[in-house]
């Protein structure tokens, strides 16, 4: 084993050593865009990257039905016809009207994508989310067709039942949402989202009609994501250009925000916020109409103890906040609300960099999410820049943009005070409020969990002063031994990192060959512990040797060796 070490330590120098020489950089997007629709024609953004992927339409006419979609986008080529800028969200879109007709016992019509080039099929098992802007009318499956790897040949669909919104809409979908659809009853074992399993293989992503003969349903798209796959976790991931050079499939036309600031998932169980701990004194509280003399109450009370709100049972994902806003009789307008102050008491931030303020929710009843804003003008005077929302009664991501916000002054005479713009009032804010909207007698039950706000990082809220020091040093990013080293089957690799920086694992070779993405993402925590069975991305064992294992986060990069023994 001496031996093994010493030798580890010298091929840990000479990797080293390699890697500087070269100038090894590999980055690795978490994030993986469908399509945005911009380019306008057949192709997605995802097949231009990994081969001959494209958009597509059909209906049941070759089974003698007479659904039809409008426009006709089932002849090749065509389904440009169905993209233009009155169609998007955001710049150009698709809209589409499928027309259910008489002529099977099953009508259908759908659009689809082909991931890649036909035939081919990709592991989507490591995907967090397939996520999409959405509106229309009527109800859809969303169908991620799946190919058997058991050598049966067989193949089915595992769906996601959605109900068009009115409105646009971003729709989330997890593998846990996804149920299995097989083609005969004989396949049900056999479609599971599962690690291993027969289910992840996935051909092809469609939007299909759900409705009998007669229904019209009308469909609007844009902005489609795969969210915690990268394009080498999807098999086929690089193309070769004419020289026969293997070229990056980085996607250009990604605009994903880089900056994430969590305000807070809970898991840390007290009244201080994630975004409290690294700025300073930001905190959760409650507050009634009691001050007013009114008789509103919030259970569990949570004015003097905000803890008592938190719980895994409250939680989208592990712990969350739970309460019951009850609103009384006792004063004019009754209020109860819970909040975060964003820092220190009376310290205010510009978010006018915020790209958006997301979070989830659950609950019945209505509320007001409140930006409390701090006048910029020396006149001492404040209010609320509010977004009105009736909370959904199955657990939703809602995401608020500042085109969303409306001024709400506490009087009328500040009304032109308060707006949302780069350099007026209203952008200084000292903290955000959930406030229960309604009458006396109302109750509003509201569940919290994983609030976030995106584009935006401390140094953007004015408050790079405030920073912690043991948060923003490099000591606090650290990285342990791996035990047990050297190993066989499985090492323990222990790290600490920043809440709400991106930050990566990754494992090398000993010549800086990219082996396995441990972990990619946005920390919600300070410490982690990750296991590496000694396979490969592919899911093979890797030869006996020495290995890499290296942290990166917010600049800093720490690497250490480990040996795996068969």
């Amino acid at each position: 084993v001496n031996n093994i070490r010493t030798g580890g330590e010298n091929m840990k120098k000479i990797g080293l050593i390699l890697l500087l020489v070269v100038g090894l950089y590999i980055y690795t997007k978490a994030d993986i865009l469908i399509d945005n629709f911009e380019d306008g024609d057949n192709q997605t953004l995802l097949g231009s990257q990994i081969g001959e992927g494209y958009w597509f339409g059909y209906t049941d006419k070759n089974d003698n039905g007479n659904s039809t979609i409008t426009p006709d986008v089932t002849e090749p080529g065509s389904f440009s016809d169905a993209i233009s800028d009155d169609a998007g969200y955001n710049g150009k879109g698709v809209h589409v009207t499928f027309n259910l007709g008489d002529a099977i016992q099953y009508p259908y019509a759908a659009i689809g994508f082909n991931i890649g080039e036909e035939g081919e099929y990709y592991d989507l098992s490591k995907m967090e989310s397939f996520e999409f802007w959405a509106k229309g009318s009527g109800e859809i499956y969303v169908c991620f067709k799946t190919y058997a790897t058991d050598n049966t040949g067989t193949w089915g669909d595992m769906i996601y039942d959605l109900v068009l919104p009115s409105t646009w809409t971003k729709i989330i979908i997890t593998p846990n949402d996804i149920v299995p659809e097989p083609w005969s009853e004989d396949e049900s074992e056999g479609y599971t989202w599962s690690s291993d399993g027969v289910g992840n293989k996935v051909t092809a992503i469609h939007f299909k009609a759900k409705g009998n003969a007669g229904d019209q349903i009308d469909l609007y798209l844009d902005e489609i994501n795969l969210l915690g796959v990268t394009i080498e976790d999807l098999t086929g991931s690089s193309t070769t250009d004419s020289t026969g050079d293997t070229t990056s499939t980085e996607d250009d036309n990604t605009t994903a925000s880089s900056d994430t600031l969590w305000i807070d998932d809970f898991e840390d169980g007290d009244n201080q916020t994630l975004l409290g701990a690294q700025i300073g004194g930001g905190y959760w509280y409650g507050y009634t109409d009691k001050n007013d003399n009114g008789n509103s109450t919030i259970i569990p009370d949570v004015t003097d103890n905000f803890t008592r709100a938190i719980s895994s049972d409250g939680g989208y994902n592990g712990n969350g906040v739970h309460v019951t806003f009850d609103l009384g009789d006792g004063y004019d307008y009754p209020y109860a609300a819970i909040g975060f102050n964003i820092g220190e008491e009376d310290e205010y931030y510009d978010l006018s960099k915020m790209e958006s303020f997301e979070f989830w929710a659950k609950g019945s009843g209505e509320i007001y999410v409140c930006f409390k804003t701090y006048a910029t003008d020396n006149t001492g005077t404040w209010g609320d820049m509010i977004y009105d929302l009736v909370l959904p009664s199955t657990w939703t991501k809602i995401i608020i943009t500042p085109n969303d916000i409306e001024p709400e002054p506490y009087s009328d005479d500040e009304q032109a005070g308060y707006t949302w713009s780069s350099d007026g009032v209203g952008n200084k804010v000292t903290a955000i409020h959930f406030k229960a909207k309604g009458n006396a007698g109302d109750q509003i039950d509201l569940y919290l969990d994983e609030i976030k706000m995106l584009g935006v990082s401390p140094e953007d809220l004015g408050i790079a002063t405030k920073v912690k020091e043991n948060v923003v040093s490099k000591s606090v990013i650290s990285l342990s031994e791996a035990t047990p080293n050297p190993f066989n089957p499985i090492t323990n690799i222990k790290f600490t990192v920043i809440p709400g920086k991106k930050a990566s694992l990754k494992i090398y070779d000993a010549v800086g060959n990219l082996v396995k993405v441990l972990y990619n993402g946005i920390p919600i925590k300070s410490e982690y512990n990750i296991k590496w069975d000694g396979t490969d991305s592919q899911g093979n064992k890797v030869p006996s040797g020495v290995y890499f294992y290296r942290l990166s986060q917010n600049g800093v990069v720490l690497t250490k060796s480990v040996v795996f023994m068969k």
